[in-house]
Formats: structure tokens, sequence, C-alpha cells
């Protein structure tokens, strides 16, 4: 199945932008034009809050979260790795 990743760098991204830019991108359309608005399927402020960069950011963490989203099946790591999935294997 096609899938894309995100890999973040030093400091946590904002999360939701980035799995709606990863998605308006494989579907060949603007962030905006997506339907519903991820905030209706997640809350993305709270998203960002699980996996933001602490102080102690050295100590191993573990969990994920994953949910669907306009066709996709997202996943965010305990590291704010993003990985997305088409539902039906196309691109």
């Amino acid at each position: 199945m096609p899938q894309a990743t995100y890999h973040q760098g030093q400091s946590t991204p904002n999360l939701g932008a980035k799995i709606v830019e990863e998605i308006a991108d494989r579907e060949g359309t603007s962030p905006t034009q997506l339907s519903p608005p991820l905030h209706s399927v997640i809350d993305p402020d709270a998203l960002n809050s699980l996996f933001q960069s602490t102080a102690s950011a050295d100590l191993d963490r573990e969990g994920s979260v994953c949910f669907t989203y306009c066709g996709y099946n997202v996943h965010v790591d305990s590291n704010a790795n993003i990985t997305t999935e088409s539902i039906d294997g196309t691109e």
C-alpha cells in the first residue's frame, strides 16, 4: 500500500498542519479544500501537546495515535513521526 512518512527534526512540528499538508499533497488539492477539517476528527492542539519536546526529551517515550482522515490511516508515533497510508491502497 502506498504510504508517506514524515520524520521529525529537532523540534516538534505543528503535527496537524503536517498531516493536512501531506494528505492535500497526495490528493493534489489545497489543504483548505480537505473535508472535513482536521479539527472535526482529532484535536490538533492535543495532538501537538502529546508529542511536544520537553526538557526531559532524552527519556524514552512510548505510544502512538492512530486515526482515519480523508481516506487515509494516519499514525503518529512517540517521536512525532507521521505515517499516512491510503485506506484503499491507491495513490
